[in-house]
């Protein structure tokens, strides 16, 4: 073979082995299902309800207008924990330390949202 077509067949390889891997480190809403427009609507419904309700249950918890909570929500895809963060950004709005039972009940209320937002997208292509 000569080398042209050697390294030629060694790059379209290289480049089929940085897809596969770039695949597996995208995040996938659905284990690699593509989703009609109508799932994807349907997830995008789903997170907000999680969203929504994740809100109520911290302003329930620490009294802070809902603006301010979502305020102190990290943006999705970010590399924190979300408990983490909005406890401490509530904390600086709000002026003053959380009790530990106000974090272990936000705690709490991250971890269901994240459940809720799991089970939408595993739900997803039967929707």
């Amino acid at each position: 073979m000569p080398r042209t077509s050697v390294h030629l067949l060694a790059v379209i390889l290289s480049g089929f082995c940085l897809s596969a891997v770039a695949q597996s480190l995208v995040p996938s809403a659905t284990n690699g299902a593509r989703l009609t427009p109508a799932q994807s609507a349907w997830v995008g419904a789903e997170v907000r309800r999680a969203n929504d309700l994740f809100v109520k249950r911290v302003v329930a918890i620490t009294s802070m207008p809902s603006d301010t909570v979502r305020q102190a929500i990290p943006p999705e895809g970010r590399i924190t924990d979300p408990a983490a963060r909005t406890v401490s950004a509530i904390e600086k709005f709000g002026g003053k330390p959380l009790s530990d039972e106000q974090k272990v009940a936000i705690r709490s209320a991250e971890e269901d949202r994240r459940q809720m937002i799991a089970s939408a997208r595993e739900q997803a292509p039967n929707k």
